[in-house]
């Protein structure tokens, strides 16, 4: 089944979810909720949803804040392209390949500008698009490089990045910030 279609059906179960609550028994017949009940229901987010934002926020600003420590505990990638760039580092120490990512490498450390769900995978796994700022808060673009210009390589300031949560309370962000070689 195409993935827009699954995508669709899931936001569509989630809004239905979220409407059932207008004809929640805790309503008395012929009560009806007020208008700010009825946006706050429409609005929320589904608690996994919101912990994986969050896990994925906390995570590219611990980056950002150089808290490699608190920032290696919601990373559940790979470390593999990690350790391709450092390998007399210790594969076991997240926190330092991910300081040397950040300090070294040419990974873009920085906090999220946006982050929108696209696509909700399984129970498991959310892909979000994000979008990254600059210290000076203006929207993060990844130019052409290597030789290449905007005619071959266009310009890229959204990324897809996936968040593997194995329950409501733990959230792990799979994806490294953006690479400038």
């Amino acid at each position: 089944m195409n993935a827009k279609v699954v995508f669709t059906m899931i936001c569509t179960g989630l809004l239905c979810s979220c409407c059932g609550a207008l004809t929640d028994p805790t309503y008395l017949e012929g009560e009806t909720p007020t208008e700010e009940e009825t946006l706050q229901m429409l609005t929320e987010e589904p608690p996994l949803v919101s912990k994986a934002r969050t896990a994925l926020r906390e995570f590219y600003a611990l980056l950002n804040q150089a808290k490699y420590d608190q920032a290696a505990e919601l990373y559940g990638g790979s470390q593999e392209l990690l350790l391709g760039y450092n390998p007399f580092l210790d594969e076991k120490d997240t926190a330092e390949l991910l300081q040397a990512a950040c300090e070294f490498n040419g990974f873009m450390c920085l906090e999220l500008l946006s982050a929108s769900l696209s696509e909700v995978r399984n129970q498991f796994e959310l892909v979000f698009e994000v979008e990254f700022a600059n210290s000076d808060g203006s929207l993060f673009v990844l130019g052409p490089c290597c030789g290449e210009n905007e005619e071959t390589m266009s310009s890229k300031s959204s990324f897809t990045v996936h968040v593997h949560c194995s329950s409501e309370d733990s959230c792990l962000v799979i994806d490294l910030p953006p690479y400038v070689p």
